[in-house]
């Protein structure tokens, strides 16, 4: 009696020493996969909320583009983002080349420097390389958080 109490005993210890070293094992893992995860769906839901519809395009002169886009989107941009977004600008078989461009936030404005829904930037890019040909183009605008807005056009 003694010693199936004493074996019963030590299978509760071991199990429990056991268990311990699986859940040792496996919570930091889960942890930072949970972490993760939630830093993914941040990142997917402000992309998602951050959008910038490519409104119109006129050449200017030979080294000028001004490309408008509408903030369409659910949340407000900062002009910093703006300045730091990249524009790309390129022929319809795939390849496009980054160009320089400045963004500035057109009326209705409310006198800050957020770009808000329903308001409109315009992209300036000025480059003295910038293809002109006749054909299909397309425009690009990313933003620093991801957000991209493409746009068609036809020369």
């Amino acid at each position: 009696m003694v010693s199936n109490t004493m074996s019963t005993a030590i299978f509760i210890i071991a199990s429990v020493i056991a268990v311990v070293a699986v859940v040792n094992a496996i919570y930091p893992t889960l942890n930072g996969s949970s972490r993760d995860i939630l830093t993914s769906t941040s990142d997917t839901d402000s992309r998602t909320k951050t959008l910038l519809t490519v409104s119109s395009y006129s050449f200017v002169d030979g080294t000028t583009l001004d490309v408008w886009a509408k903030n369409s989107g659910r949340t407000r941009i900062a002009e910093s983002e703006l300045q730091a977004a990249r524009f790309y600008y390129g022929n319809d078989t795939g390849s496009m080349a980054n160009y320089a461009a400045t963004c500035s936030i057109e009326a209705p404005n409310n006198g800050d420097s957020f770009l808000d829904p329903g308001e409109t930037v315009k992209i300036e890019v000025i480059s003295a390389g910038l293809p002109r040909n006749p054909g299909v183009h397309r425009i690009k605008f990313a933003l620093p958080n991801g957000a991209a807005s493409e746009y068609t056009l036809t020369i």
